[in-house]
């Protein structure tokens, strides 16, 4: 005797979908998290790179802000900081998903 198994793959896939889904949201924020770290740190060199050159501090800073801004549209500087004294120094405060991360790069003068 045959069995009926008409709604069997309505039930697979009911179970499969919100799986997959989670998956593919879960990595593409991995990979966003992992780009805009790298992207955060190379900008803040990049501000480092700007003082070095005797830059004023107020145009290096917007200069970095601009370009977290421009390279992490999800997520918010909160804070930033750009100091030159022994060696030039940036940090920063970004809040991606209701946390909050901090940043620092130095670059020491010659």
């Amino acid at each position: 005797m045959k069995k009926n198994n008409q709604g069997q793959i309505l039930i697979e896939f009911l179970i499969a979908v919100p799986l997959l889904t989670f998956l593919i949201l879960f990595t593409a924020q991995a990979i966003y998290f992992t780009y805009a770290d790298y992207w955060i740190q190379f900008s803040l060199y990049e501000a480092n790179i700007c003082m070095a050159q005797q830059e004023n501090k107020s145009v290096c800073k917007r200069k970095l802000l601009s370009q977290i801004k421009i390279g992490t549209p999800f997520g918010k500087v909160t804070k930033a900081e750009l100091n030159y004294s022994k060696s030039y120094t940036t940090n920063i405060s970004w809040v991606f998903s209701n946390k909050r991360y901090s940043y620092s790069n130095t670059l020491e003068k010659l």
